[in-house]
Order: C-alpha cells, then sequence, then structure tokens
C-alpha cells in the first residue's frame, strides 16, 4: 500500500520515524547477500533541520497539495489590506492602527481597504516576473564578471577556500565567496529595483491617490473622539489633542481634495490616469520618482543579499536549500528590508499625496517634509505605519521567493 503524501513534504519537511516497539529476543539472524545501497541525492536541508527537532511531524493524507501560484494571488489580495492602512498612517495622524481600521471601515466600508486594488492587482504578476527576471540574469552576469572561481565553487558557492589556494584576479585581489555572493546579489538588486521602478512608478502613484482621496479626517474634538475607545475626560482630551494634530501639515495629514464625477468625489483608477496627464503632462505620472527610486534601488539590493546570504549560511555543506529555507530566507529578508527603509516609503507616500492636494502643504518638496516632520514629532514620525508593513512583509516575501525558487526549479527540469 503506498505511504500517504504528506502536505509537510511540500515544505520539505518529514515525520520522524516512531520508535519501534521492543521485541521479545530471537535467534542470531540468517546471513543474507549484502545488496549494494543505490546512491541518493543529498536531503533538502529543510527536511535536515525538521527531522532534528524533538517531537516528530504528523501525516495529513488528506489534504491537496499546495499550489505556489494560487497561494501567492490570495496573499497579494490580502496584502492590500495591510497596504491600505499603513498608507493612510504615513500621511495621517490616527492613535492606533485599530484606530485607523475602525475609521476606514466606518466611513467607506469594506472597499475602502481595497481602494487601487485593480491597476496593482493587474501588474503585479507581470512586474514580478519581470523582477524576478532581471535579477536572475543580472546575477548570473555579476558572478561570471566578478574574480573567477574553482568550477565546483562556482556551482556550489559553499567551497571555503584557504586565503593562499583562492583564485586572484588580475590585479591581484581575492574574493571570498560571501562576499562575492553578496556584492553579486546586492548589486543585482539595486539595478532590478531601479527599473522596475521606471515601470511601476505611474501605476503606484495612482494608487497612493486612490487609497487616500476619500480619507476623512476628525476636524473637532467630537468627531476625534469618535476614534477613541470611551468618553473619560482625559480620553476626551487626548482626542482633541489628536483632532488638532490631524489638521497640522507638520503631520503630514490634511482633508484631501476629492473631486471626480462619482457620488462621493471619488476618481476611478482611470480618471486619475487622466486628470494626472491633464495637469502635470505625461511626466506627471512620475511624481516622486526620486524618493521612489531611492528607496527600491537600495531596499532591492539589501532585500536580495539578505535572502542569499541566509541560504547560503543556513544550508549545511553538501545539502540543498528546500522551500523551508526558502521561507525563512525571504520573510527574514523583506521584514529587515522594510524595516530599514521605511522612513524613505514615508516621505515618499506624503510627497505623492500632496502633490495632488487641493493646497499643497509641502511646496518646498520632500525636504520641507523631513525637517518639519522631524521638528514636530522625531525620528519616530517616520515610522507611523511600520506595524502594519511589518505583519505583512514576513508572509508575502516568505512566498516570493517559495515560488521563486519552484519556478527556477521547474524552467531547469524542462
Amino acid at each position: 500500500m503506498p505511504k500517504p503524501t504528506s502536505w509537510l513534504g511540500w515544505l520539505g519537511w518529514q515525520s520522524r520515524p516512531a520508535a519501534a516497539a521492543e521485541q521479545p529476543p530471537q535467534g542470531p539472524a540468517p546471513v543474507q547477500a549484502a545488496q549494494e545501497t543505490p546512491p541518493q541525492a543529498p536531503p533538502h536541508a529543510s527536511a535536515a533541520l525538521a527531522h532534528s527537532l524533538p517531537f516528530g511531524l504528523p501525516q495529513m493524507p488528506h489534504l491537496p497539495p499546495l499550489n505556489p501560484q494560487q497561494l501567492q494571488w490570495q496573499q497579494d489580495l490580502q496584502d492590500m489590506i495591510f497596504d491600505s492602512i499603513k498608507t493612510r498612517m504615513q500621511a495621517y495622524s490616527y492613535p492606533s492602527a485599530i484606530a485607523c481600521i475602525r475609521q476606514t471601515y466606518k466611513d467607506e466600508g469594506v472597499a475602502g481597504f481595497y481602494r487601487g486594488v485593480i491597476p496593482t492587482l493587474s501588474s503585479v504578476i507581470v512586474l514580478r516576473g519581470v523582477s524576478f527576471s532581471i535579477y536572475y540574469w543580472a546575477k548570473t552576469g555579476l558572478l561570471d564578471m566578478l574574480p573567477p572561481q574553482t568550477p565546483a565553487a562556482v556551482t556550489d558557492l559553499r567551497v571555503g577556500l584557504a586565503a593562499s589556494q583562492t583564485p586572484q584576479a588580475s590585479d591581484g585581489s581575492t574574493w571570498s565567496e560571501h562576499s562575492r555572493l553578496a556584492v553579486a546579489s546586492f548589486l543585482s538588486g539595486a539595478l532590478t529595483g531601479t527599473i522596475v521602478t521606471a515601470i511601476s512608478a505611474p501605476i503606484d502613484l495612482v494608487k497612493i491617490q486612490k487609497q487616500l482621496e476619500r480619507v476623512s479626517v476628525a476636524s473637532s474634538a467630537n468627531e476625534a473622539a469618535a476614534i477613541v475607545t470611551g468618553s473619560s475626560s482625559a480620553r476626551v482630551a487626548a482626542a482633541a489633542r489628536a483632532a488638532a494634530e490631524v489638521a497640522d501639515p507638520v503631520g503630514g495629514a490634511r482633508i484631501p481634495s476629492a473631486g471626480g464625477s462619482g457620488p462621493t468625489g471619488g476618481r476611478s483608477s482611470t480618471e486619475w490616469f487622466v486628470h494626472i496627464v491633464r495637469t502635470r503632462g505625461v511626466l506627471g505620472l512620475w511624481t516622486g520618482f526620486t524618493t521612489h527610486v531611492i528607496r527600491d534601488s537600495i531596499g532591492t539590493g539589501i532585500y536580495f543579499s539578505l535572502y542569499e546570504m541566509f541560504k547560503l549560511v543556513a544550508t549545511p555543506e553538501g545539502q540543498t536549500a528546500g522551500p523551508l529555507i526558502h521561507m525563512l530566507g525571504g520573510g527574514i529578508a523583506g521584514t529587515l528590508a522594510w524595516t530599514f527603509l521605511f522612513p524613505i516609503d514615508v516621505v515618499k507616500s506624503v510627497i505623492q499625496q500632496d502633490a495632488f492636494s487641493a493646497k499643497r502643504q509641502f511646496p518646498g518638496g520632500a525636504w520641507e517634509f523631513i525637517r518639519r516632520r522631524y521638528a514636530r514629532h522625531g525620528v519616530a514620525g517616520f515610522f507611523r505605519g511600520i506595524g502594519p508593513q511589518l505583519v505583512r512583509s514576513f508572509p508575502v516575501h516568505s512566498l516570493n521567493f517559495v515560488v521563486y525558487e519552484h519556478v527556477l526549479k521547474t524552467c531547469r527540469e524542462l
């Protein structure tokens, strides 16, 4: 009878065998001819990691096999909720993420969390494919351009050589495999982020306008108190301060200019594209491109280099990295990269939204916003909305690299 397939096997995990029951002593076993054991492929590092756990992993034969591409699409749809909350908290002042969620649902319903979803989802699959394709080919080319290594090192990237054994470039310099991979992955990631940003900037700009166009901000203490649970005098006073801060342009918060033809004043994504081109010209679709490309070039470089280094360090020598390593590496890389670059994302979101407001609050651009927010809120002012971002980062980027490695493996087997 065939052994049932475990859904955890898709992750490279294996169940530990149950302990054999004690048997009564028996006579010596008959001598059998030795059989040659066929060679086996090196196990996945994730399987070895799971096998080393002090408890077994159960078999679950009734679950269907997981489809990485289907999971990716579902994750993208759920990710829009966290992205919308993050953007609102960056540009407007809310007491907490929960208050932002409540206020958004009260004013706009469930649809408020999915503003800008159509252009984003319609392009995310293509842009992700372009991104990983550019990265793969750029990294391959850079690895070939860097000082050559031994054939085994080029293939495995795990061979450690002594300084006297390390092949040298024409100028006499030497490269360790860690340094070689880190440099190649960072530069390839930076190039990838720059190219993809140039393509996706108009879509991201429209998404920002859609997410923030109907945000209603409390303009009095009573309205602000609706965001805060309870009615004590201390909380009402705090709500009054929140209302004053919301109206303060230093906080980066203001009531947006709605306009448009809809009954509530909102524009469709197509109307936003047309409006931007009419008021700013075609180049207006790249408003805020400087901060956008800084964020994505540096961020993507850090993102890919962290992932590659984690995979290199976490994979035992002689084994192949499995999906568990891919998940952990992608999640850690995405979380750390976003934490480091989140202040730049705050500047980008506020400046892009302010550029199309009826009355601009930061005519001096990004530097004026940075100076005024730092003077009022300090460093913490550039981390508004980081909570929702960190919640979404780990699962989103874990799945990104699982799908990437799965597709890469499939292509190599063709």
